[in-house]
């Protein structure tokens, strides 16, 4: 059975947290006199997404009680959905970055990753006591 609630409930955390990372980034990327579209700021963009996503989906999957990749498909469908949305309605069209597939390819193994290690440090805790 699905936990809904469990769903819902970060679907705005893994929206929230690497969007807020990123423009924390931004602005310290401003401070220093750096250009945004730096390669610099790209790779640390990149990195702090992924960092942050890691630990919305670890902490999701460290409580799920069973069938944690399908949950965490679910919610990465759902916050990408959303986050397209509301990006669409901020910008007034539609914005599809020109590397989308490499986007999608990190966050599906940053997911999986975490998915994996968010669950397995669960059944080790379980088998342990």
């Amino acid at each position: 059975m699905l936990q809904l609630k469990r769903i819902f409930l970060f679907i705005p955390l893994s929206i929230l947290f690497p969007v807020v990372g990123v423009a924390l980034l931004v602005l310290v990327f401003e401070m220093f006199k750096v250009p945004v579209p730096d390669v610099m700021f790209i790779t640390t963009s990149y990195l702090v997404s992924s960092i942050l996503t890691f630990v919305v989906f670890w902490w999701f999957a460290s409580g799920l009680n069973s069938k944690p990749y399908q949950h965490a498909i679910i919610l990465l469908i759902c916050s990408c959905l959303i986050s397209t949305v509301l990006s669409t309605l901020v910008m007034g069209e539609l914005y599809l970055s020109t590397t989308f597939a490499f986007d999608t390819f990190i966050s599906c193994v940053v997911v999986f990753v975490a998915t994996k290690v968010g669950f397995k440090n669960k059944e080790i805790l379980k088998n342990v006591s």
